[in-house]
């Protein structure tokens, strides 16, 4: 298996106004779930403001998820690529991490990549952890819906 990537990369102006909105959009919110402690937004209640972001980043053909990780949650990348937008630290310095590489090390150990802070977004094509403290929007393919 190859060695999970993270890329960080910066915001542009435009997208850093769409961001902003986007802050103060998702304080009213409404609250689709809670899964662990983390909550996950309705996207009903956000898509006319994460919609401009998406599209100024070029993100706009991929399906989100907006939660707010108030407990280090594991993400195994299933789907593909995944891109991590933080919109707002809500406490602490929120770190994703990457499983890491070495014999001498026992599994499930992970080493920090990145920061996560509102003005950048990731990108990440395997497994990594992500610490609390972050409201922030996971961006990928669009889950299949099976029907009957």
């Amino acid at each position: 298996m190859a060695p999970t990537t993270v890329r960080k990369m910066d915001i542009d102006s435009e997208g850093q106004k769409s961001l902003e909105s986007l802050q103060r959009d998702i304080k009213h919110a409404v609250i689709k779930k809670t899964e662990n402690g983390n909550v996950q937004y309705s996207n009903r209640s956000l898509d006319a403001t994460v919609a401009p972001l998406l599209k100024s980043l070029h993100l706009d053909h991929l399906a989100y998820a907006a939660w707010k990780i108030v407990k280090t949650i594991t993400i195994e990348n299933e789907t593909g690529p995944e891109y991590i937008i933080p919109v707002e630290t809500v406490q602490g310095d929120p770190i994703i991490s990457i499983p890491t590489k070495d014999e001498n090390c026992p599994e499930g150990i992970f080493t920090p990549s990145e920061s996560l802070r509102p003005g950048s977004y990731v990108y990440h094509d395997g497994t990594v952890r992500l610490t609390a403290g972050l409201i922030c929007l996971f961006v990928g393919k669009p889950q299949l819906k099976l029907t009957a």
